[in-house]
This record gives C-alpha cells, sequence and structure tokens, in this order.
C-alpha cells in the first residue's frame, strides 16, 4: 500500500482560502461605499453580501474560496517575488550567499513590482536601515552554517553521486533546497506535520499582505485629495507588518527543512540516522 504523505485536504486548507477572499470582498464593499460615484450601486450590493440572507452563504462562500486561491496566485507572483528580489530565498541568505547581479531588465521589473507594494518597498528600505530586517530575514550562527555546509556537501557527494567539488559547490551556491526538501519529506516524517502548517501560514499571510497593499491605494486617494490623518499612516504600515511575518515563517520554514535534514542524515555512514 503506498502511504501517502500529504495531509487530506482539511478546514485549516479551507479557510486558507476562504478568509482572504471575504476579507478582500468585505474590503472592496467598505472602499467603495465610501468612494461617492460608487455608493449607489455598492448599497444594491450591500443587502446581498449581509448576513441576513441565508441564500446568500453558499455562492459567497464559493466566490470567497476561489477568489481567495486566485489572490494566492498573485501574491506569489508579486509578495513572494518582490522578497526573494529583496534578500534573497531563505535558503541563500541563511548561509549568507553571494548573490548574483541583477540584469537590467530584473531591476526594472523590480522597481515596477516595488512601485505596486509601495508601503512595503519603502517600511523595508527605511527600517532595513535600522536594523529591524533582522527580525524576519537574517542568516544562522555561525556554527550551524559549518555543520549544515559539511552535512550538504557530504550529501550532495554520496546522495546525489555529484563528485565534483566545484559542482558541489555550485550545487550549494544555486537550487539545492528542493533536494534537500524532498529528501526530508520522504524521510521525517515526524517533522512533515510543521512542515504543512509553515507552508499553510506564510501562504496565508503572503496573501493578506497583497490584500493590505492594494488597499493602500485608498489611502493615497485621500492623501490626494487632502484627507491625510494619521489613521492613514498607521495603514500604510499595515502591510509592511504582514509582510514582516510572512518573511519569518517562510525563513522558519526554510530552517525547519534544514533541521529535519540534519537529524536524520548521517554524516560518516551516508545513512539515515534513524528511521520514522
Amino acid at each position: 500500500m503506498v502511504n501517502i504523505k500529504q495531509n487530506p485536504f482539511s478546514l485549516y486548507d479551507f479557510l486558507g482560502y476562504l478568509t482572504p477572499g471575504a476579507i478582500f470582498f468585505y474590503g472592496l464593499l467598505y472602499v467603495f461605499n465610501h468612494s461617492g460615484p460608487f455608493t449607489l450601486f455598492i448599497c444594491d450590493v450591500n443587502q446581498y453580501l449581509g448576513f441576513d440572507k441565508p441564500a446568500i452563504y453558499i455562492p459567497f462562500i464559493l466566490a470567497s474560496y476561489t477568489t481567495g486561491h486566485f489572490l494566492s496566485f498573485l501574491s506569489s507572483i508579486f509578495i513572494e517575488q518582490y522578497s526573494i528580489w529583496a534578500f534573497d530565498y531563505p535558503s541563500r541568505y541563511l548561509f549568507e550567499l553571494k548573490r548574483d547581479k541583477k540584469e537590467l531588465k530584473i531591476r526594472i521589473l523590480y522597481f515596477i513590482l516595488s512601485i505596486l507594494i509601495l508601503p512595503i518597498w519603502v517600511c523595508d528600505c527605511l527600517f532595513s536601515k535600522i536594523g529591524i530586517r533582522v527580525l524576519y530575514a537574517k542568516e544562522l550562527e555561525k556554527p550551524l552554517v559549518d555543520l549544515l555546509e559539511n552535512k550538504l556537501k557530504d550529501f550532495i557527494k554520496e546522495h546525489a553521486g555529484i563528485k565534483d567539488k566545484e559542482k558541489i559547490d555550485e550545487a550549494i551556491n544555486q537550487g539545492f533546497f528542493r533536494y534537500i526538501y524532498h529528501y526530508a519529506l520522504e524521510n521525517a516524517n515526524s517533522h512533515l506535520p510543521k512542515f504543512q502548517n509553515y507552508v499553510a501560514l506564510y501562504g496565508f499571510l503572503r496573501t493578506i499582505t497583497l490584500i493590505t497593499a492594494i488597499f493602500y491605494w485608498r489611502v493615497v486617494i485621500h492623501v490626494y485629495k487632502g484627507t491625510l490623518s494619521y489613521y492613514y499612516l498607521f495603514l500604510f504600515l499595515i502591510p509592511y507588518v504582514f509582510f514582516m511575518g510572512f518573511s519569518k515563517i517562510f525563513r522558519k520554514f526554510t530552517v525547519e527543512v534544514f533541521m529535519a535534514f540534519s537529524v536524520i542524515y548521517h554524516i560518516k555512514e551516508g545513512k539515515l540516522s534513524y528511521l520514522d
């Protein structure tokens, strides 16, 4: 019998998409209800989005769940891609690996992306100057880096069959994380629930980050109209707070994979130190 390691579809997975979709819908409702020309149109919609009519429950849930999937996809393009361009994959910056220089095309795309999620970009640039970034995107401690690098190099040599030292170093500096992750998935069953929880949580926070960044542009409209207040300045920080949460969980997920790998791979024998 095949042992299926992936957890079955759960309420947790369902709410992870339903909640962002519902927040997005009600955010739109709030924004347009305070947008002059749209008020009359939204008043008609408002009576259908209220929970006083049971007939709306199923359509609302389905629409929110579907929209949540769409927003999650967009957040992987905008929010996760920004974090990668800003400070690289966690599997790389944890080891302080040297970053490749961005091509001109990438720099242009990075600039455009930064404008689209302006509050995150501005706050990240400002607060990184005073060391806030270490709260959610810091490298590993040196002794731990040395331990993991030794095991990674031995693993790539013995398990992946790459004997050339330069190619081993190249594998460490490039895309080795997926290989390590799938090895841990296959051989560290006790860590699997934690992996899945981290993936669901950082996906949820990534989507909420995108939603708050989208509604930030409503703040821009208020500023343009001359109605700036401390309330809108507070809203400016909300996307960045969620972005910090996403980045921190993304990092913790990567660290958990490395820790799982480190305890199941025996460097001397090139075998599992224990079987789950």
